[in-house]
C-alpha cells in the first residue's frame, strides 16, 4: 500500500493508484468481511484450499484475494498457500472489541456501493442519492428495506464500539448530574457513561422502534434496575427530555441540512429551559486548511450523497449555536477524525 502514500511518485500514477487502489482496497475488505476470513482463521493457520471449501469460493481466486489482503497487512503466509492472521485482522472478526466488519459488509454491500455510483447527482442539485432515487431520505428506505437497516444499525454500532472511549478520555463530565443521549441507538455509549461517573443520571432518548431493539440486548438494563436510566422515546424535531445538566448528540447533527439542525437545537435550547445547560456534539469537524482532516472531507460528502447532511467546521457550528440559543465555549480535539464540540446554553 506504500504507493498511495509516496508523495515522490508522478502526478500520474498518484491519480491512479489513488481511484483504483482506494476502490479496490475497499472491495477486498467487503470481501474478506462478508466470507468471514478474519473469524475462520482466528483459531490458527488454515490453508487456502481448507478456507475455500469452507466459503464455497474458486481457491486460487481466493488466493489472491488473501495475497492482497497481505500486502495491506491483514493476514501473513506462513508457508505456501497457508495463511494466518496479524493483529489489524481483529477489526474484521465478529463480536470482538473494536470489530469493524459490520461497517465493511454495509459499506461494500452491493446496494450502498451501488447507491455510490450515483453521487455526481447529488453534486449536481444537492439532494441524498435515496431523495434521488426513491423520492425519500435513507431512513424511510431503511423502513421500507429492514435488512439494510438492519446492516446500517450493526455498522454504527461498531463504529460507536471503537469512538465511544475517545470521548470518555477527552471529556470532563464533573458537575454534571444528569445527561441524555439524543439519538442514542442501543445505549452503548450511555451504558459506559454511567458505568464511568457513578454519581450521573442518565436517559437515551430514541425513536420508539429503536428503543424497542434497544430492550432486547439490555445494555442499560443494570442502571435501569438501579434507578439511574430511563429510556424515553420519540423525535427530536418535537421535543426532548426537559431539564437535563448536558444534551449528548454523537455523530447526529453531521446528517442533517442547517435547516433541519436548526430546528433540532431550538427544540433542545426549550428543554433545556435557563441558561447554563451543557450542549455536546461528537462530530469529524472539517478543518478548514486545505492539507488537513481529508477523513472529514470525504465523509462530508458521504453525509451529502447518503443522507442530505454535512460535517462542519468549528465556526460553523458557532453560527448555529448562535442562531438557536447556545454559544459555542470549547472545541476539544480527540483522535483523529473525531472531535467534540461543546456550547453552552444563554
Amino acid at each position: 500500500m506504500q504507493e498511495l502514500f509516496n508523495p515522490a511518485i508522478p502526478p500520474p500514477l498518484f491519480i491512479m493508484y489513488l481511484t483504483g487502489g482506494t476502490m479496490l482496497i475497499s472491495r477486498v475488505l467487503y470481501i474478506a468481511a462478508e466470507l468471514g476470513l478474519a473469524d475462520l482463521l482466528a483459531p490458527g493457520p488454515r490453508h487456502v484450499d481448507d478456507l475455500a471449501r469452507t466459503t464455497g469460493t474458486h481457491a486460487d481466486s481466493l488466493f489472491r484475494v488473501l495475497r492482497a489482503l497481505e500486502a495491506m497487512g491483514i493476514v501473513a503466509q506462513e508457508g505456501e498457500g497457508i495463511f494466518r492472521i496479524t493483529p489489524l485482522a481483529h477489526g474484521l472478526r465478529s463480536n470482538v472489541p473494536g470489530s469493524m466488519r459490520a461497517w465493511a459488509r454495509y459499506f461494500g454491500s452491493p446496494w450502498h456501493w451501488e447507491s455510490l455510483g450515483e453521487v455526481l447527482g447529488s453534486v449536481k442539485n444537492g439532494k441524498s442519492i435515496p431523495e434521488n432515487e426513491h423520492g425519500a431520505g435513507i431512513f424511510d428506505f431503511f423502513s421500507k428495506n429492514p435488512e439494510h437497516g438492519k446492516l446500517f444499525d450493526e455498522a454504527m454500532t461498531s463504529i460507536s464500539n471503537g469512538s465511544n472511549p475517545l470521548l470518555l478520555a477527552a471529556y470532563d463530565f464533573a458537575g454534571i448530574r444528569s445527561v441524555v443521549d439524543v439519538g442514542g441507538g442501543q445505549g452503548r455509549l450511555l451504558a459506559e457513561i454511567l458505568r464511568a461517573h457513578p454519581a450521573l443520571q442518565g436517559t437515551l432518548f430514541e425513536q420508539p422502534e429503536v428503543l424497542e431493539r434497544a430492550r432486547e440486548p439490555g445494555i442499560l438494563a443494570e442502571f435501569e434496575r438501579a434507578g439511574r436510566c430511563q429510556l424515553v422515546g420519540g423525535s427530536f424535531f418535537d421535543a426532548v427530555p426537559a431539564g437535563q445538566d448536558l444534551y449528548l448528540f454523537k455523530e447526529i447533527l453531521h446528517n442533517w441540512r442547517d435547516d433541519d439542525v436548526k430546528r433540532i437545537l431550538e427544540v433542545t435550547r426549550k428543554a433545556a429551559g435557563g441558561p447554563g445547560k451543557k450542549l455536546l456534539l461528537m462530530e469529524m469537524i472539517v478543518d478548514p486548511a486545505p492539507e488537513r482532516a481529508l477523513a472529514g472531507k470525504l465523509v462530508d460528502l458521504l453525509m451529502l450523497s447518503m443522507l442530505g447532511g454535512r460535517e462542519r467546521t468549528p465556526k460553523e457550528f458557532g453560527e448555529l449555536f448562535a442562531a438557536t440559543g447556545f454559544q459555542l465555549t470549547r472545541v476539544i480535539p480527540t483522535m483523529p477524525p473525531y472531535t467534540l464540540v461543546e456550547g453552552v446554553s444563554v
